[in-house]
């Protein structure tokens, strides 16, 4: 619509020239809309091209398996035909109602389109919705991919590199035995069983939990999770007070491991050695580690307490260097206790980014669609600024007679493009910080929207639309004006 309304005044004299030989409003009308719908249809033909060459990619990127055949079902192609009649309409509409109502005497009075001064322009208003939804989508990518960064770079409390998880089914004595064989090899560094941490959105909910000092009243909601000897070593977690669990203390199997939050949730000033009861086992708490995150960032480190148990999922620390070598030691080892069984291994990084899949998913198409957006936005731009210089082309000549300079030309012209951006600029960054800050609140940890993502993102804008009015108006403002004027 933004470049039919430009074309349009280029064809005034046409319409009118019609008009006085016996066009009808409804011809000029069919004329205006059917030259749109051919473009309609030519670009619904390429479109339909593009959608199956990148089918693939897309399905890559959202993990679907959305199937070109699915054209072949009646509500998609009915849908397909709905948005390119829609399309055209939307498109030719502007140019076919108000060409068609012009009057012929006016027109060759040398009362144009173009020349007409209006508080409404729609050209203006579809240039500056178009700024508007560019920088909204701009401004949510962004939000997107800080967050991701942020994410990927957060101290989790625990290490989890080259740590890998495998499943082990067996008891004690099976898991003792496997344990000891893969300690041969030098490149594995510890082996341990327990609730791997950072795995879910929600912990383990425990309940009936007392405590030495514990009022009566006061109640407190824990998470929990059941480890073995070494977690603290597998996963590199940092003891703040006491000890963990120990092969060198047998009552350590009925004894606990608190975080800090659970500390200062339950107001103990010396922890160490306090009574502490889960589901009426009662032990002691014999350390403290720092906090970590045991559940994904959307959820806030909650009171947590570790207990002791030789079962669920086994982790092994191995080294950096050589881990082809070391898996392939640990697969030996499992065809060894567990022959009938399939070796089955992940690195816990992984597990951890997949943890966060429908988010990685989510930015990498908003950054698809904004690259989209503003490719399509600036193509038309570029081609709009090109019609805008044309129709000015004689008024820039006579401007460049009087002594008017290149760059005063550019910014005279660049300046009613710079007003279009302000006013979508007051709106657009509203609209993308409240859908940003939205998709933020699914995240306990997160990062601040400042003004330095709103900076970026007008700077962008700016420069472009700054480069192609640069581009085009130099273009116009080096012809020779004796050559624009030459008719006048």
């Amino acid at each position: 619509m933004c470049l039919a309304t430009a074309r349009s005044a280029r064809r005034e004299k046409e319409v009118g020239i019609r008009k006085i030989s016996g066009a009808f409003k409804t011809d000029l009308i069919r004329q205006f809309m059917s030259e749109s719908f051919v473009l309609v249809i030519i670009s619904f033909v390429f479109a339909v091209g593009l959608v199956y060459l990148f089918l693939p990619l897309l399905n890559e990127i959202s993990g679907k398996e959305i199937n070109f055949a699915l054209l072949n079902k009646w509500h998609i192609l009915i849908s397909a035909c709905l948005v390119t009649i829609i399309t055209g309409l939307f498109s030719g509409s502007y140019p076919a109602l108000y060409l068609s109502s012009l009057k012929p005497a006016s027109l060759f009075r040398g009362k144009s389109l173009s020349g007409r001064k209006s508080g409404f322009n729609l050209r203006k208003l579809l240039v500056t919705v178009q700024y508007l939804f560019t920088i909204v989508l701009l401004f949510v990518s962004l939000v997107l991919f800080k967050q991701m960064n942020f994410i990927s770079k957060k101290d989790l409390g625990f290490n989890y590199d080259n740590v890998v998880s495998l499943n082990l089914p067996g008891g004690i004595d099976h898991f003792e035995a496997v344990k000891n064989e893969l300690l041969i090899h030098h490149n594995v560094i510890s082996v341990t069983q327990g609730i791997r941490p950072s795995l879910r959105d929600q912990g383990h909910s425990a309940h009936n939990i007392d405590w030495e000092g514990k009022e009566a009243d006061f109640k407190l909601g824990f998470d929990w999770l059941a480890v073995s000897y070494d977690y603290d070593k597998t996963f590199g977690m940092i003891l703040k007070q006491g000890r963990f669990f120990s092969k060198e203390h047998p009552e350590d199997t009925s004894n606990y491991v608190l975080n800090e939050t659970a500390v200062k949730a339950m107001n103990l000033k010396d922890p160490i050695g306090k009574k502490f009861t889960f589901n009426k086992t009662e032990g002691k708490i014999i350390g403290i580690v720092e906090d970590f995150h045991f559940s994904s960032l959307r959820k806030k480190i909650s009171p947590l307490f570790l207990t002791f148990s030789k079962y669920f999922g086994m982790s092994v620390k191995i080294r950096a260097e050589n881990q082809d070598e070391t898996i392939k030691h640990l697969t030996a080892v499992w065809e060894k206790f567990e022959p009938e069984e399939p070796f089955q291994y992940s690195f816990f990084d992984e597990n951890i980014k997949k943890m966060y899949g429908n988010e990685r998913k989510t930015e990498m198409l908003m950054k698809y669609f904004a690259f989209l957006t503003v490719v399509i936005f600036f193509m038309g731009l570029f081609g709009l600024i090109g019609y805008v210089s044309q129709q000015r082309t004689k008024e820039i000549g006579i401007r460049k007679v009087l002594g008017a300079s290149t760059s005063n030309i550019t910014s005279m012209i660049f300046r009613d493009f710079m007003k279009l951006l302000l006013i979508a600029s007051v709106f657009s960054f509203p609209a993308g910080y409240y859908i940003g800050a939205r998709w933020l609140e699914n995240f306990a940890y997160r990062i601040n929207i400042g003004a330095g993502i709103f900076i970026i993102i007008f700077i962008f804008i700016f420069s472009f639309s700054f480069a192609m009015v640069l581009f085009q108006t130099v273009r116009v403002a080096l012809l020779n004006p004796s050559d624009t004027l030459r008719y006048e």
